[in-house]
């Protein structure tokens, strides 16, 4: 065998050996999210708190929001993780992918908000009269 077939044949028993691993561990906060789903279970929803709770914060931070504005939207996708936890498809995503997309959705709201709050805020905008440049070449 040559040396980049060895290369391959390495890569492909390492993939399978990481693929047979990763079936035989379970993400523990998708049976923490079947549990808030099922029976609104409180410490299940602690777990779920505690360990995305100052992720989501570092995440939203980094992306532009002020400490504040982190922890209400924060606040809200806990909210809706209480309330839509049976929503929660291990099919379709995995658990922070889905929190994470709630949270950035969240974001998304609030700036809209309050953009939208900054607009109606605004008067009508008096502009100075525009001069035009047209009158200026023309010769009296």
């Amino acid at each position: 065998m040559r040396i980049y077939q060895l290369r391959l044949l390495f890569k492909i028993i390492n993939r399978q050996y990481f693929l047979k691993i990763m079936v035989k561990i379970k993400n523990p906060f998708v049976a923490a999210l079947a549990n808030v789903a099922e029976s609104q279970d409180i410490n299940s929803f602690k777990k779920i708190f505690d360990y995305f709770s100052p992720r989501l914060k570092s995440f939203l931070m980094k992306s532009g929001a002020d400490e504040a504005i982190a922890e209400e939207i924060i606040q809200e996708t806990m909210t809706i993780i209480w309330t839509k936890a049976d929503y929660y498809d291990p099919k379709v995503a995995s658990p922070s992918t889905w929190i994470y997309t709630i949270a950035r959705n969240k974001k998304i709201d609030i700036l809209r908000k309050s953009r939208k709050a900054i607009l109606e805020d605004i008067d009508t905008a008096v502009l100075p009269p525009v001069e035009s440049k047209a009158d200026e070449n023309i010769e009296h």
